[in-house]
């Protein structure tokens, strides 16, 4: 695993193997609009999803403080906690 991502936002498999989830759940919950991204479009066959790393690094805290982790519900209030007022992207 790397050690440190560069800036703010990390790849899915960054958050697989640093909080121990499947990328599949992962993407799966990017899907289903659970899991806060940023999309990033590298040409119209692929886009790119990144995470806040600071979700990354409040679920592996909550992963190793000990207790189960219900991933889903976990986004979600992180989400509300951190919400800010929403911003148009400007191209």
């Amino acid at each position: 695993m790397r050690e440190k991502p560069l800036g703010e936002w990390v790849d899915i498999r960054y958050m697989a193997e640093k909080t121990g989830f499947d990328d599949v759940t992962l993407q799966r919950l990017i899907d289903s609009g659970d899991l806060p991204v940023m999309q990033v479009a590298s040409n119209p066959q692929r886009t790119f999803h990144k995470i806040p790393r600071r979700l990354v690094d409040d679920a592996y805290a909550a992963v190793m403080a000990g207790g189960q982790v219900e991933l889903k519900a976990f986004c979600r209030s992180w989400s509300a906690r951190n919400a800010a007022d929403p911003v148009e992207a400007v191209a």
